[in-house]
């Protein structure tokens, strides 16, 4: 009887050792570099340099697409270094000035202040708003490089300085509602008809703290814009004018645009439709999710909803896509039991055990150092048409999903450069003592 509880005690142990250990030796055998992949890779593989002023060897025709795109997993320092050298490099090499921010116009208009003046101030309202929601982009190295892009701005004529465009729904209701004041504070009394039920909604405390669909300042944008004259009041501003329509539609898509990806593609769309805009290029830093041409699991990202839609940059947008080893991330953590605001964990996409993502050997294989970037979207190009690094796998990649519907992969692929970072730290998290908060 002794023998027998022995065995069966042994069974209960070791049966999730050998699953474990059957489910990565699995993911090994699927992880072998590809031959014909790794061929090609190294065929289209080129080092970045960041102390270059042109570390990204783009070529000329994707140099000119109308929207180019980097992705990034939040939370690992090197996003940040790439961001701004490739921003950089647009600036000069591409005439592209207007930075498309995941962040809301309320935000935006913060950055811009910051650019204009340098005032800190404006800085420390956005990043302290991030901090005290235990966000990713509150990290030091995000300030620092707007702080490094106000400096490239005062090297730069009038004509070629960086903006920042606000593209994301609202984040941060009380913001929005003092850049309202700000605005509506200029505007001469009774300018539109909708004007004082507007102001009547911003006297409410309660108005201005919440941010969801159904909150009263955006039901009450939502009966604005039915107000609202397609061209600027006598006595207001042009500027002026555009800016305030914006946040008001802005407010609007939170009650009646389904879903933050549907609200970003509005937003952008609208720009898009600008003919101010008609000639400009645009850039702009997101999560990886945003910026794949291909369909995740049935969700359309904003750029598979640009190509599918019918504006001008349909076929003319560039997504670049970061892929981190041996790196460092940044997490929140408090929603996770943990006492601290963040928490920092090792994080790497070749883990068979743990996460790891479809092809990532072959991209080491052709790696040529620290940071490569590779040209996905070549003539001879074997990855359209199929989910090669894009599809997450091992126990973590179990509990959050993240494949691209292979099928539908764009004929340029799901990104047309990938960056394979490595070694990379996670971001510095901002507390609240580092903003000076009361």
């Amino acid at each position: 009887m002794i023998k027998w509880l022995i065995r069966i005690v042994l069974i209960v142990i070791l049966l999730p050792v050998v699953a474990v250990s059957a489910y990565t030796a699995w993911n090994w055998v699927q992880l072998r570099p590809d031959a014909h992949f790794v061929s090609y890779l190294k065929g289209n593989a080129t080092l970045i340099d960041l102390r270059s002023e042109a570390p990204f060897a783009i070529t000329e025709q994707d140099l000119n697409k109308r929207l180019i795109l980097l992705g990034e997993v939040h939370g690992i320092a090197v996003g940040q270094e790439l961001d701004f050298a490739l921003l950089r490099m647009l600036n000069a090499k591409a005439g592209v000035r207007y930075y498309l921010g995941e962040f809301d116009p309320a935000q935006a208009a913060q950055f811009n202040a910051y650019l204009d003046t340098g005032d800190e101030k404006h800085l420390q309202r956005v990043f302290a708003y991030w901090s005290t929601e235990n966000a990713q982009w509150g990290n030091a190295e995000f300030m620092q490089k707007i702080r490094r892009i106000k400096d490239l701005n005062s090297a730069l004529p009038p004509a070629n300085k960086i903006r920042f465009i606000g593209m994301d729904r609202v984040q941060d209701m009380p913001l929005m509602a003092a850049h309202l004041d700000q605005i509506l504070a200029t505007l001469p009394a009774n300018a539109w008809p909708g004007q004082i039920a507007l102001l009547e909604t911003l006297k409410s405390d309660v108005a201005r703290s919440q941010n969801a669909t159904d909150a009263p300042l955006p039901r009450a944008a939502v009966e604005a814009i039915t107000t609202l004259p397609t061209t600027a009041p006598a006595g207001v501003v042009s500027a002026t004018w555009k800016s305030l329509c914006e946040a008001i539609i802005n407010l609007s898509d939170r009650a009646t645009v389904k879903g933050r990806e549907g609200a970003i593609t509005a937003s952008f769309e609208r720009l898009a439709r600008n003919p101010d805009m008609s000639a400009e290029k645009f850039y702009g830093f997101w999560g990886q999710f945003h910026v794949l041409d291909a369909t995740i699991q049935g969700g359309k990202p904003f750029v598979r909803r640009l190509q599918d839609g019918d504006t001008p940059f349909k076929r003319n947008i560039l997504s670049l896509n970061i892929v981190n080893l041996n790196s460092s991330m940044m997490l929140p953590a408090q929603q996770m039991g943990f006492t601290e605001k963040y928490v920092s964990i090792p994080y790497s996409l070749d883990n068979p055990l743990l996460v790891f993502v479809s092809g990532i050997n072959d991209a080491k294989e052709a790696a040529t150092g620290a940071l490569t970037l590779f040209r996905m979207n070549a003539a001879n190009s074997p990855y359209p048409g199929t989910n090669k690094l894009g599809a997450v796998g091992g126990l973590l990649g179990m509990l959050q999903p993240f494949v691209l519907d292979a099928e539908s992969v764009g004929p340029n692929g799901a990104s047309q450069y990938m960056i394979l970072a490595t070694g990379s730290p996670a971001t510095t998290p901002l507390l609240e003592s580092d903003l000076k908060l009361k």
